[in-house]
Formats: structure tokens, C-alpha cells, sequence
């Protein structure tokens, strides 16, 4: 039995958990580490109670969301704040961040969210950044791979339809919001958006692309590692 508190890592878009494998050794010397994955959900609330069930049952725990499971986080630290400490949001929205674009994706062809050249210039471009590490780039191509279209398209439908702006209001454990500097999915007002509406948010830029946890692990990890453990 381990002494160290609980840390819970929610995915982006690609939904595995496999891509957090830069932070996880980082993280692992302060805590009890856990990463959640989605397989077949179809709703928004089939995420959420999906997360819940994979939560471990001896908490409190701290949660460290990113992306897409941002609003799934926010849904549950709303839910019962007993049940968790102070958690961290990275590059993600309490609301689509990208609305003409998601609007539209439900009318796009499913092989638009599958692997081809298109999608490995998207990822350098939008997600990983070009000057990533070429492991977090060769792991993005192989998931991108492995992630059917469908579960993409649906994602992002998701991600259209969601709004828990109203239920940050409810979460009474400290925040922290991680904002990459140069994230091209989820811009600077996201962030800006949810430090409104929060109750307890700090908000640090980190330079870099969307998927900042695994393109600046040491310094993403940095942040987490502070933000916790200070307010334990």
C-alpha cells in the first residue's frame, strides 16, 4: 500500500491515455499515478460516468485533465468536491473553443478523421507542434492509427454540444489552468473564459503547442507537482 497521494489523468481527443507516457515518470516520485480511457461512450454523460467508475476508490484524488476531458473533469469536481483535492485543466474549455469547426464536422466524412497526409501535417501543425519530440510525434501518428474515425467524429460532435460554464461555479477545490502559448485549438480566450467563471483558478502559460503535457513534460510536471502539493 502506498502513503503518496493520488494524481488521475484524463485524455484528449485520442481518448487512450497513452500519450501522457512523457509525464508519467515525471509525476510518479510524488504520486500514485492513474490514467483514464474511454473505449465506446457515445454522450457526453456516458464520458463522465466513465471517468467516475475508473477514479480510484481510496481517494481524495487530484485530477489533471486535458483537452477534451476538461468539461468531463469539470463535471465531476462539481459533483462532490469531498471526493477530490486541487486539480489541474490543460489546454481545454468549460465551451467548444472551435465552434464553426465542430458544427460542420458532423457533415465530414469519416475518413477525414483517419490516418493519412493530410492528418500528419494537422498533428505537426495544430497538435504536437513541429519542433516536438520526434517520440510524442511517431506515439500521436500510431494512436491517430489506432483511434477508429468514427470515435474522432463523435468526440468532436461532443465537444460542439458541451457547455459547463455554469458548473465551474460549483468547484470549490483550487485550480490550476494550463495555457500553451501556442496552442491553435484551443486559444488564450478559453483559458481567459474559465478564470471568470471559476471560483479558485490560476492560469500559467507554458510555450508550446496544444499538446503541452507531452510536448514540455518536465515544466507541465513542474506546475502540477507545485500546484498540488501546496494546496494538500
Amino acid at each position: 500500500m502506498t502513503d503518496k497521494p493520488h494524481i488521475v489523468l484524463l485524455p484528449g481527443l485520442d481518448g487512450t491515455g497513452e500519450l501522457f507516457f512523457p509525464i508519467v515518470p515525471l509525476l510518479e516520485n510524488h504520486f500514485e499515478v492513474h490514467s483514464v480511457s474511454y473505449t465506446n461512450e457515445l454522450t457526453f454523460d456516458d464520458y463522465v460516468e466513465s471517468a467516475q467508475a475508473q477514479l480510484p476508490a481510496n481517494g481524495p484524488v487530484s485530477l489533471v485533465a486535458e483537452s477534451f476531458s476538461g468539461p468531463i473533469a469539470i463535471t465531476l469536481l462539481s459533483s462532490n468536491s469531498s471526493n477530490f483535492q486541487a486539480s489541474v485543466l490543460s489546454a481545454t474549455f468549460c465551451r467548444s473553443p472551435l465552434p464553426l469547426l465542430t458544427q460542420v464536422s458532423k457533415y465530414l466524412p469519416e475518413k477525414l478523421f483517419s490516418s493519412n497526409p493530410a492528418s500528419k501535417v494537422f498533428l505537426d501543425y495544430l497538435v504536437t507542434g513541429s519542433d516536438a519530440d520526434s517520440r510524442v510525434r511517431k506515439k500521436a501518428l500510431e494512436i491517430l492509427e489506432m483511434v477508429s474515425p468514427s470515435q474522432f467524429q463523435n468526440r468532436i460532435n461532443i465537444v460542439n454540444e458541451v457547455n459547463v460554464t455554469d458548473t465551474l461555479k460549483d468547484i470549490e477545490v483550487p485550480l490550476l489552468y494550463i495555457q500553451a502559448t501556442r496552442d491553435r485549438i484551443v486559444f488564450s480566450r478559453s483559458g481567459t473564459e474559465m478564470t471568470k467563471h471559476a471560483k479558485n483558478l490560476r492560469l500559467t502559460e507554458v510555450d508550446g503547442a496544444h499538446m503541452i503535457l507531452q510536448t514540455q513534460p518536465e515544466k507541465c510536471a513542474e506546475l502540477i507537482i507545485s500546484h498540488v502539493t501546496s494546496n494538500e
